[in-house]
């Protein structure tokens, strides 16, 4: 008597990184469960029993691109001494790792819809997106502990400010906008920090 048979096994880290390029490259609704069976390999009662729900496998998906990706950008925050060099540091980053050609271009977590019906999926998406802001004014209230930024800068409305631009850089790069024009962006961003962190010996 021959039985089924057990379930083919997968490497289900291989898997994740398949969808997250593909979810990266076109979004939660226009991935189809076929097409994410397709590139993962594997039948959907694997896909259910490996990763849940199509949100839950999202969500996953987009924690994945946070720890590699993500990373990638926003390690470079703690490579300098001085916060200026730093904050360039991650434009530049932005500017080479969101339009390398083996993989989608943009920032998945930007580009990923707010306003989605799916309660976890909104959510989970707000949370990624205040890190670099968290991250941008932690670096820089550093640099006031340092003494590189006087005291009266207002670390919020600064990393606010490089925020956008970061997100904008971002959002460009999944237009098309090559590397060395992004760089340019970067480059202008950096050139206005003498004014909007003035020099702390000055007051």
């Amino acid at each position: 008597m021959s039985g089924r048979g057990r379930p083919r096994e997968f490497d289900r880290h291989e898997a994740l990184v398949k969808a997250m390029l593909l979810f990266w490259d076109k979004g939660y609704d226009g991935t189809s469960l076929s097409e994410l069976m397709g590139v993962m390999k594997i039948k959907s009662p694997s896909l259910y029993a490996a990763f849940g729900s199509k949100e839950d496998l999202f969500l996953e998906a987009l924690e994945l691109y946070w720890s590699t990706v993500g990373e990638e950008i926003w390690s470079e925050l703690y490579k300098y001494e001085r916060a200026q060099d730093s904050i360039q540091a991650v434009l530049l980053a932005t500017a080479r790792i969101l339009t390398r050609e083996d993989r989608p271009h943009g920032c998945f977590v930007t580009q990923t819809d707010l306003n989605s019906p799916l309660p976890n999926l909104r959510v989970g998406l707000k949370v990624l997106r205040c890190k670099p802001f968290e991250m941008l004014k932690n670096r820089l209230r550093l640099g006031q502990a340092s003494r590189e930024i006087g005291e009266h800068v207002d670390c919020e409305s600064l990393a606010n400010y490089y925020g956008v631009v970061q997100r904008g850089m971002a959002m460009v790069a999944r237009d098309g906008s090559p590397r060395d024009a992004l760089e340019k962006v970067a480059g202008h961003a950096m050139g206005n920090w003498g004014a909007v962190v003035p020099d702390p010996l000055a007051h």
